[in-house]
């Protein structure tokens, strides 16, 4: 299996899973919500996995150096997201919200970090790189500020976190090794 096949499938993996598990599996009843919150944070862990082979496949320079700031702020955050789904698994609200918001923000904060190192040493085309620094942007203070529990801010970050990370793949797989 080629590289690009492995990191753009993390991607992917990264967009649809949150998709797949909370609105079909989570919305038709599929599975229980300690199911669902497992199942949740294992797919998590595509985020960084993605993150970290585009910045292992990037040429020295002050954009790999920035994005090597993303996926360090990313992983950080995506621990805490699985503590985060681990108080929402048992229903422990307060929890899942004062740890949520926290990590939620940190996540958009690494990948405004990575989409603007993408943007500077042009690893993907430019406005999908400069796409996914303000999507950082824009969602570090939604939910940091705006806070994670208000739908508003939820439903307009994660559809287009999901949406980014669906296009960053299916760039990856095209991409020529």
């Amino acid at each position: 299996m080629k590289s690009n096949t492995i990191t753009g499938t993390f991607f992917i993996v990264a967009g649809l899973g949150p998709l797949i598990v909370y609105l079909i599996l989570g919305g038709l009843e599929i599975l229980s919500t300690l199911q669902m919150e497992l199942i949740a944070s294992w797919i998590l862990l595509s985020v960084p996995i993605a993150f970290m082979r585009t910045k292992d496949a990037m040429p020295t320079g002050i954009g790999k150096e920035m994005a090597q700031i993303g996926l360090l702020i990313i992983v950080i955050s995506t621990a805490g997201g699985m503590v985060a789904d681990s108080f929402a698994s048992v229903g422990n609200a307060g929890g899942r919200e004062a740890v949520g918001r926290l990590v939620w923000a940190s996540l958009f904060l690494g990948l405004a970090f990575t989409g603007f190192g993408y943007y500077l040493q042009e690893f993907f085309n430019k406005i999908l790189s400069g796409l996914l620094g303000l999507l950082g942007c824009i969602g570090f203070l939604a939910i940091g500020i705006g806070g994670v529990g208000d739908d508003a801010y939820g439903e307009m970050v994660w559809p287009l976190f999901m949406l980014v990370m669906l296009v960053l793949g299916v760039t990856t797989l095209r991409r020529a090794e």
